[in-house]
């Protein structure tokens, strides 16, 4: 198992992520991948950390190699941020 410490600004999120190897294979889009997982802990704000990993990912497209991509999928906190969108809703008609 692997350890890396990630540090994001200017949200100060902190955290210690750890890499372990698997025999599992993938395809994204057709393509050989690899699989990063991000989840909230404790009371970390889900918002929060979606906003930060989206801004990563961005920032990293720019940076990468020719043949090589970067993208966000299957955000869980698009859901609760279209909950919140639908309160407001409902509490501003």
């Amino acid at each position: 198992v692997h350890c890396l410490r990630i540090v994001c600004k200017p949200s100060r999120f902190v955290s210690t992520v750890f890499f372990a190897e698997t025999d599992t294979e993938g395809l994204f889009d057709g393509k050989p991948s690899v699989l990063i997982q991000v989840f909230r802990v404790g009371d970390q704000n889900a918002l929060e950390i979606s906003k930060t990993v989206h801004e990563f990912v961005e920032a990293k497209k720019a940076r990468l190699p020719e043949g090589l991509s970067i993208s966000a999928w299957q955000d869980d906190a698009s859901y609760l941020r279209s909950r919140q969108q639908l309160l407001v809703k409902i509490k501003n008609p």
